[in-house]
């Protein structure tokens, strides 16, 4: 659903004021200012008020905002459940019952002055693809404009978004010219990651580097550019018939940054074999041993799940099992599990035992993966192709061909 002049529908709690308009003085009172009843289109205010106005009017019609998401406004009512999401104008409704779906819809239109845009196709530059199996979502569009903008379309292909062995320093190389012109890829490729987890690593490394490019950095954008070119067709899909249960991967890599040792920090959680969410940063401390790298990054990957697990349960899915946290590295996971403070903890902040509470409250089961498949790898090191290849699939990155057969 497309809302029509969205801003003007909320109302300020604040009194604000302005100038008349040109062309628009009123004569008597010339030098006269204007107080606002409602928001208008470059009021600060104005997004918060429509938010606020739309948010009161699906409170009345039964729909509840779980805490952790307040975007997002779920109705449930004998077994039928009815999903709204707020983006700014455009809201995007969904639910296990035609029937309810309709009612929202001509409730919120006769609120609001709204046009219902059909079956979501495509939204903020993501495509949805449905069929029986399943939905896959994917960039390819986008991810087209993008190189015709950058003059890379006609480029090679490769297999890889990053060499195997690539190490890029803020030190090393000639600066570039045009800076601007790097940023503007960077961004561009930061907005694809939405829908390609692949990409992670290698776009949140040469970001790194914005400041100040150097000609490796620009070179290092380029190759993933032409892996963009070679995995247009790449979208995440989410099988129809997966079951409900939650699981995450967690991987920190030690010291490997040449430039201040920082360490790199990824995890990937997924619903069932269908991933929802994932990261790839470089964290703000220095780890003293590989074991502490583990162990933070298991506190990050618990933080993540404890949001994971309210989300779910505040949509109406209820999780009774443990939330089973891989990770490759059995020092970090017995450090979780023992409730011991050791003199060779003493150095690590309070916060980062948050995993050992979840592990000892039977939230967390914290359980150990060889490295060889550890799915997170992806998000803290460039691999292989064919390393690469075997977690994408694990992560069900597939070719969009692959699900149109029989799609809708």
């Amino acid at each position: 659903m497309d809302v029509k002049n969205t801003f003007l529908h909320g109302n300020l709690e604040e009194e604000v004021y302005m100038q008349q308009p040109p062309a628009f003085e009123n004569k008597r009172f010339p030098n006269y200012i204007c107080k606002l009843k409602k928001a208008l289109y470059g009021l600060i205010q104005a997004p918060r008020a429509w938010h606020s106005k739309i948010a009161e009017y699906l409170t009345e019609i039964s729909f509840i905002a779980p805490k952790a998401y307040p975007s997002l406004y779920v109705k449930s009512k004998n077994g039928n459940i009815v999903f709204v999401l707020i983006y700014i104008d455009d809201l995007l409704i969904g639910g296990n019952s035609n029937s309810e779906i309709e009612k929202v819809k001509k409730s919120l239109e006769l609120k609001f002055h709204m046009k219902d845009l059909g079956e979501l196709r495509y939204f903020l530059g993501i495509e949805i693809i449905r069929s029986e199996n399943g939905i896959l979502i994917c960039q390819r569009q986008y991810a087209v404009n993008v190189l015709k903008k950058y003059g890379m379309y006609g480029c090679k292909l490769i297999s890889a978004p990053l060499d195997k062995n690539c190490k890029l320093s803020a030190y090393e190389g000639a600066k570039i010219e045009n800076a601007a012109i790097y940023r503007k890829m960077v961004g561009s490729l930061i907005y694809l990651t939405i829908t390609r987890p692949d990409l992670n690593f290698a776009v949140g490394l040469v970001s790194q580097f914005m400041q100040q490019p150097r000609k490796l950095h620009s070179d290092a954008i380029r190759r993933i550019l032409w892996y963009v070119k070679s995995t247009l067709d790449y979208g995440l899909f989410y099988d129809a018939n997966a079951e409900i249960f939650l699981q995450g991967f967690t991987i920190a890599d030690w010291a490997r940054s040449t430039d201040d040792r920082r360490l790199k920090s990824g995890y990937v959680f997924m619903l069932g074999n269908s991933t929802i969410t994932w990261s790839s940063k470089k964290q703000a401390t220095v780890a003293l041993s590989s074991t502490e790298a583990k162990y933070r990054g298991a506190a990050i990957v618990a933080c993540e799940e404890v949001w994971l697990r309210r989300l779910l349960m505040e949509i109406g899915i209820e999780l009774h099992d443990a939330t089973t946290i891989w990770c490759d590295n059995m020092s970090s996971i017995q450090l979780a599990k023992n409730p011991v403070f050791h003199a060779r903890t003493k150095h690590i902040e309070i916060h980062y035992h948050f995993t050992r509470r979840k592990v000892l409250d039977g939230e967390i089961d914290l359980k150990y993966v060889n490295t060889q498949e550890q799915i997170a790898n992806v998000f803290t090191k460039a691999l292989g192709v064919e390393k690469q290849d075997y977690f994408l699939e694990k992560l069900g990155l597939k070719k969009m061909k692959l699900e149109l057969e029989g799609s809708c």
